[in-house]
């Protein structure tokens, strides 16, 4: 329901009325007692509070407490607030407390509010109490009429409203030229995850917030100022107070509504709030296999480092990624692969190859990058082509067989291809070597990274006059002294008896192909 009151009372923007107070001449009665709390200003007049303005800076959102020094806060005093250069910040919001009685004249004239709540408790509202609010867009009245003197609120947009609570009386005697209606607002406006920018504000109608990817639903709490009105969300009834259905979030920007409508049925005020739920910034695997070979460690999300071994016969690779969250994107070695899909063949080389999957995160900054040491094992043969340069060598089994030895150091061609030398350069110094170790006999020697197609088998005996050799078969150590680029192993295996019983013991390294 409207109820449109005479404009008599009405003032266009004058300039501002400050209100004296009053010299009373005769006797004086016993004054009040002044004093000062967080940034307030107040007298103490026996048995209530009266606010006399503020104590520091009059600028910013005050708070007026319903008690002060444990008596209650009954009124607020004549220009309490009054701000002489309405142009100026000043006071910019006010809480007045339930059990508030009167505000005194010209108590804000001239402050900066947009918005003003007058709690039930209020008989009396001065005159000028609101006048030239040049900001001022609304009032709402939570209980009866109170009695309003003279002007009070300066009309200065075609925005401005004023709102009463169903049920309330006495409206029809205020008489500042305004249409008053049943409030269709909200006194709070919450969201399950997020906040509000600005923060809730009755008077302010449009909001923004931001929420991460992972929160894929939210829920909206709205409260209303009159108990008679109802509330939709996003076109769903909700009972005021209580919170809305789950709303399912997209990434991106999700717009949601609150409609408020009064019981008068026409007056309604809308809400929206524009959620923005972050992208992705999961950028991990799940899983990653290869169609030859066995990780080394065990795959795990978090591991991004691996390494694996094929033989020589594998002479291609191809990988599966398959994505923690579906929403990124993966490469191999720098080709666009769908998750849970194999990539392409990867050519290997004898050797070490490098594998990179490159997964990126759907907010396009967030990347993982796993990579994959393949190495594939060589062969007596393609090792031969290499090490030996002249063609002429190369077809001269006498140069470039197993057995020859072209460096005439006495190491056949198929024991410096098992211990990673050069044929043509001599193998002193590079020889396997024995030494003591806790009571054993210990031998380390030169293992091929790429050699797969020899096996070593470390020897021991007493004796060198029969064939009595038996293999030792404690490793001690398997040591990389090039770690991620060398080309052999430097391995240390154990004899299997102690030195001590024997006269004499022998090591030596066989080799076979």
């Amino acid at each position: 329901m409207n109820i449109t009151i005479p404009a008599s009372n009405i003032r266009p923007i004058h300039k501002f009325r400050w209100l004296k107070p009053l010299a009373i001449l005769g006797c004086m009665l016993s004054a009040a007692s002044a004093g000062t709390f967080r940034n307030l200003s107040y007298t103490d007049n026996g048995t209530s509070i009266t606010i006399t303005g503020w104590a520091g800076s009059p600028f910013g959102a005050f708070v007026i407490p319903s008690t002060i020094i444990g008596k209650p806060v009954t009124t607020i005093g004549p220009n309490a607030f009054a701000n002489p250069n309405s142009n100026n910040g000043w006071v910019t919001s006010i809480s007045i407390p339930d059990g508030v009685t009167t505000i005194s004249a010209g108590a804000f004239n001239g402050c900066c509010l947009t918005t003003v709540t007058i709690p039930s408790s209020v008989t009396t509202i001065g005159d000028s109490a609101f006048y030239i609010g040049y900001y001022l867009r609304s009032v709402t009245f939570l209980g009866n009429a109170p009695n309003i003197a003279g002007y009070n609120f300066i009309i200065n947009s075609g925005n401005f409203k004023a709102y009463y609570i169903t049920g309330k009386t006495g409206f029809t005697q205020i008489s500042n030229g305004f249409t008053i209606s049943i409030s269709p607002n909200l006194t709070t406006l919450s969201l399950s995850k997020g906040d509000l920018s600005p923060g809730f504000d009755t008077n302010i109608t449009t909001y923004t917030s931001t929420v991460p990817n992972a929160t894929t639903s939210i829920t909206v709490t709205p409260t209303r100022v009159d108990a008679t009105a109802t509330v939709t969300v996003n076109g769903a009834t909700v009972t005021a107070g209580s919170s809305s259905g789950a709303i399912s979030l997209a990434v991106g920007t999700n717009t949601i509504t609150t409609v408020v409508s009064a019981q008068d049925g026409t007056t309604t005020n809308t809400y929206t709030v524009s959620v923005t739920r972050a992208q992705s910034s999961i950028s991990t695997l799940s899983g990653l296999t290869l169609s030859s070979g066995t990780f080394d460690p065990a795959f795990a999300a978090a591991t991004t480092s691996y390494t694996a071994s094929v033989s020589n016969a594998t002479t291609s690779m191809i990988v599966t990624p398959t994505v923690t969250d579906a929403t990124a994107t993966i490469t191999v070695n720098g080709t666009s692969v769908a998750s849970g899909v194999a990539s392409g063949a990867i050519s290997l080389i004898v050797g070490t190859n490098t594998i990179t999957t490159v997964v990126t995160a759907q907010d396009g900054v967030a990347l993982t990058t796993y990579t994959v040491t393949v190495t594939r094992a060589g062969s007596y043969d393609s090792w031969k082509s290499t090490a030996f340069t002249n063609p002429t060598d190369l077809a001269n089994p006498a140069v470039s067989g197993e057995m020859a030895t072209p460096a005439n150091d006495g190491t056949s061609n198929l024991m410096k291809y098992a211990m990673a030398l050069t044929p043509m350069a001599s193998a002193t110094g590079n020889l396997p070597t024995t030494a003591s170790q806790t009571g054993y006999l210990t031998l380390t020697y030169r293992q091929s990274k790429t050699a797969n197609d020899v096996t070593y088998t470390v020897q021991a005996t007493d004796t060198l006059s029969s064939n009595a050799w038996a293999p030792a078969t404690t490793v001690l150590s398997q040591t990389d002294p090039t770690p991620g680029g060398g080309s052999y192993w430097l391995v240390t295996v154990r004899d299997n008896v102690p030195y001590a019983s024997y006269p004499q013991r022998f090591m030596r390294l066989q080799v076979v192909k």
